[in-house]
């Protein structure tokens, strides 16, 4: 009989740790009666079921493969409720079929939760599956990050080496200090308000476009069913009908060819919207053309939702296939929406001679969505930027330009990518504000954000220094005569330049995320005395200067091993420091204190004050 058991607590590290970069939880798993095939082969698979997750295929009977399937578990789950993971999680046997799991996450307390649930799930607890299923949903829907890019953009990020944080209300805060910034979603920091309120009105955009010489198309703003009729007059088919109000082509109705077709498509987007936008549908290819600071950086073609034919299955089973290859793929397919079997797709059937039960022959494309977004199913594949002409690169530019928007997605129906649209002609459908870009263009508008840096600011780490942290003050203010504007925190108080900005008396984390946080930092200082001080993790993930009190002061054993036990963990954080220590390297009865050989060691003679000019020059450098 399987039994899995928690040995203690969870433990909750909110900042970084080791080897991790984002929060992460510890807890410690008793497996026994793992050894049972065929009785655990059953219930792995009806776990996998339940949480709607793709099989493995490297089975086997033993504790630390089960050890092995929850950590797995707990990723996808999180990942697949929009909670990133970032880095694999790290399994250690601790006893005799006792294991240590130490999971990254984005939110220590929900996933914590989602681990009970997964192992009350495969001991068969009586409430049910769906029951902790649910469960488990609903903790993720509460604490995950909102949208398809705020995901991405953290991936990336971590894949790039630029420092994040998810701040209340869920906005990223990604670097520090100076070089922060934020972002929600594809909104940063620097888009005007005003050019998002008006890409959001469909119609004052196009004019705008317009009037700037851009070529869109006509479009009519009707605002009932007998308006609509009356302009159905005036415009030819096939048409679109879309919200006049809204992004992500969130209700777009797109190859619309009579006039059933259009009633049934303004029935449903005037639910969304008290006006609806009525235009000449497009010939074209659909390409989507994605702008970040006047630098064209990525190029997608959007293929419609359909299926493709193999001669031998009916289309409503291709249907069926392909979304479940959809649902369980672990490669970019995963992000790609169903396909809805619905009036718009059984109405694009009868229009190419089809119906559900038809067989198309091998390799005929049948399309079951009119508009070609990835949000109604539609595939993406990205072009080369090699490959699309300068004529078109530059419509992107301006259309972006005359929008004043910082990011833009510029949707673009012309015949070929590669041609000038002067030549063939174009129609500029829409520019989104607020684009939904496809996993390929998340890194690259982080680099151009942060112009290829990792988005940190200097920080200097004093250990063993005066309780009142006169050696922090002083180097802050030499800094502040060189120009440069420091954060700091000493004896519970958080310093800006001259300025006391919190005097709660809080933890030095929170005082240290303070300054992260504050876009008017260009270097910050803090203090330790105690490894109990970095209980909640590190607040900072690299540190740049560590600066060693006089060994005077530090006359007790206890200073001594938590000097090294500090020096040991920033070690631990992949930071190579360099790091000022007095000449005498003795620390009253500890001993030598053996520094890490990736460290650069500076050492002074009488006062920690002749490292100033050294760390001035360096940090006014930097």
């Amino acid at each position: 009989m399987l039994q899995i058991g928690f040995a203690g607590r969870f433990t909750f590290v909110e900042g970084y740790s080791g080897q991790f970069r984002q929060p992460t939880i510890y807890y410690r798993l008793h497996v026994k009666g793992a050894e049972d095939t065929r009785y655990l082969k059953k219930i792995i698979d009806e776990t996998e079921i339940a949480l709607g997750l793709a099989p493995d295929d490297d089975f086997r009977a033993s504790s630390d493969y089960i050890a092995l399937k929850i950590s797995r578990w707990t990723t996808r789950v999180l990942e697949q409720n929009n909670h990133p993971v970032c880095q694999s999680p790290f399994i250690k046997a601790v006893g005799k079929k006792m294991f240590q799991i130490s999971q990254p996450c984005l939110n220590c307390r929900a996933t914590a939760e989602v681990v009970v649930s997964i192992l009350m799930v495969m001991t068969g607890d009586k409430r049910g599956l769906n029951h902790h299923c649910q469960k488990i949903k609903s903790i993720l829907e509460r604490t995950n990050l909102e949208g398809f890019n705020q995901f991405h953009f953290i991936k990336n990020a971590h894949e790039i080496n630029i420092p994040w944080e998810i701040l209340p209300g869920g906005t990223a805060l990604l670097g520090w200090g100076e070089n922060s910034r934020w972002l929600e979603s594809s909104f940063t920091d620097s888009t005007p308000s005003i050019s998002a309120k008006i890409a959001r009105n469909k119609a004052l955009a196009s004019t705008l476009l317009r009037r700037s010489g851009l070529p869109v198309p006509e479009q009519i703003v009707v605002t009932s069913k007998d308006m609509l009729l009356r302009s159905l007059e005036s415009i030819d088919y096939p048409v679109v009908v879309k919200p006049y109000n809204m992004d992500g082509g969130i209700g777009v109705k797109a190859h619309l060819t009579s006039l059933d077709h259009v009633i049934k498509a303004y029935d449903e987007v005037s639910r969304l919207s008290d006006r609806v936008l009525l235009e000449k549908h497009v010939a074209g290819n659909d390409y989507r053309l994605q702008v970040v600071n006047g630098e064209l950086h990525g190029v997608l073609e959007r293929k419609p939702g359909g299926v493709i034919g193999n001669g031998i299955d009916q289309i409503s089973e291709l249907v069926k296939i392909q979304n479940n290859e959809r649902k369980y793929a672990q490669d970019d397919r995963k992000y790609l929406h169903p396909i809805v079997v619905d009036d718009e797709a059984e109405s694009l059937l009868e229009s190419q001679g089809l119906d559900w039960s038809s067989i198309p022959e091998d390799g005929l494309f049948v399309r079951l969505r009119g508009a070609c977004n990835v949000a109604s199913g539609g595939v993406p594949e990205e072009i080369p930027l090699d490959k699309v002409h300068s004529d078109n690169k530059f419509l992107a530019i301006n259309a972006a330009n005359v929008m004043r928007l910082d990011v833009a997605g510029i949707d673009l129906l012309i015949p070929d990518i590669g041609t000038s649209w002067r030549e063939s002609g174009a129609y500029i459908c829409e520019v989104n504000a607020q684009p939904q870009m496809f996993t390929s263009m998340h890194g690259p508008m982080l680099r151009k954000l942060f112009e290829n840096s990792d988005g940190r600011v200097p920080v200097v780490l004093f250990l063993g220094v005066s309780p009142g942290g006169q050696e922090v003050r002083e180097l802050a203010q030499a800094l502040q005569r060189r120009g440069v504007l420091p954060g700091f925190e000493t004896n519970g108080e958080i310093w800006i330049g001259s300025d006391c900005v919190h005097q709660t008396g809080q933890s030095i984390y929170d005082s240290v995320k303070v300054l992260t946080a504050n876009k008017l930092v260009q270097c910050i200082l803090f203090s330790l005395n105690s490894s109990a001080d970095t209980g909640s993790g590190w607040p900072v993930d690299k540190i740049d200067y560590i600066v060693v009190g006089d060994s005077s002061k530090l006359d007790q054993t206890q200073d001594y091993h938590d000097i090294v036990n500090l020096i040991s963990s920033v070690d631990d954080l992949g930071s190579s420091p360099t790091l000022f220590c007095p000449s005498k390297a003795e620390f009253g009865g500890g001993g030598a204190v053996i520094y890490p050989s990736n460290f650069n060691i500076i050492t002074y003679n009488k006062r920690i004050n002749e490292v100033h000019d050294i760390l001035l020059d360096k940090l006014t450098a930097s």
